[in-house]
């Protein structure tokens, strides 16, 4: 399993109502790993709370900065952060990976961000200012109170960067215009609400080639039907071992009911942390985190969410 680095809170501070902006060191005062523009971080809150939050600082801080809201339908995560999180307290993240790059052969970037979705946002256009890239930011928010980092994005980021207070409807209208009037080559990357990634993804699939648009999820947009689940057998391939996966339950699940110690976090397919490779078989994708070309390949799958459309998976296991 990937190593993970010791990490104190030096800073908490109230970004909006339902948001706190938190910075860590590393305790040891060696300076944070560059991460790469849009990466995230499994953050271990508690022993048996680890949740990914994207880095919202620049990617050459010596401080990791993280910017967590409160949901109101949280598993635990966000709900601990915000209350019991102090300044001095100890505890670990992961290396910091990336399921959200840039696209650096574009001609031009369009950033989308909606809500707390601002946070990986905020990474790529600070990089895309070192690298002198052709970028815009367009941030959609319920209001000014809730317009985390805003004065930071006006300053860093000028008449680069956009801030909407609107309904969905105007939202809906400001996204058709910005995309319709993109200029050839540009690229287009979108961050927030599932809603909104779906309206930007029913734009973009009109108006732009597939490879042009980019998206990342904070959480699962539902559900699986387990009812419409069958069983299926994946065998480990280093040791020959054969499960059953019956319906209602995850490939992790089974796994380590088995004594298989896979590393897993968000359990909703949107982090990657489980990713795993398959030698023989085809997945039932249903995870966020893999591209349309790396789910053609079947030679990767979410343990936590995704099942088998043939009867026997054969994992790098």
């Amino acid at each position: 399993m990937a190593s993970t680095i010791p990490v104190k809170v030096v800073s908490i501070i109230d970004g909006a109502p339902d948001i706190k902006v938190f910075e860590f060191e590393t305790v040891d005062g060696t300076t944070f790993p560059v991460f790469e523009p849009g990466s995230h971080v499994d953050l271990h809150i508690t022993s048996s709370l680890i949740r990914q939050y994207s880095s919202c600082g620049r990617p050459d801080d010596r401080r990791l900065r993280l910017a967590i809201k409160l949901e109101a339908e949280s598993r635990g995560g966000s709900r601990h952060a915000h209350r019991e999180l102090c300044v001095g307290d100890n505890l670990t993240v992961s290396q910091p990976r990336n399921n959200f790059e840039i696209a650096w052969s574009a001609s031009h970037h369009i950033l989308l961000a909606g809500g707390i979705g601002i946070t990986p946002m905020l990474s790529m256009a600070y990089r895309m200012v070192k690298e002198h890239a052709s970028f815009e930011l367009h941030y959609f928010c319920r209001s000014a109170e809730h317009a985390v980092f805003a004065d930071e994005i006006t300053q860093a980021f000028g008449e680069r960067a956009r801030i909407y207070f609107a309904n969905s409807d105007a939202v809906a209208e400001t996204i058709e215009h910005v995309i319709a009037t993109s200029r050839a080559g540009a690229h287009v990357y979108v961050c927030g609400p599932v809603g909104m990634i779906d309206l930007v993804a029913e734009k973009a699939g009109r108006l732009l080639p597939p490879e042009a648009f980019h998206h990342e999820l904070f959480a699962a947009r539902g559900e699986a039907n387990d009812e419409a689940d069958r069983p299926f057998n994946v065998v480990l391939a280093r040791t020959g071992t054969t499960l059953t996966v019956p319906p209602g339950k995850s490939i992790a699940q089974v796994l380590r009911e088995n004594g298989v110690d896979v590393p897993v976090s968000c359990e909703q397919g949107v982090c990657g942390t489980c990713l795993t490779g398959v030698i023989e078989g085809v997945p039932d994708h249903r995870d966020e985190v893999l591209s349309d070309t790396a789910r053609a390949s079947c030679s990767m799958i979410a343990l936590c969410v995704s099942r088998s459309l043939t009867d026997e998976l054969i994992l790098d296991l």
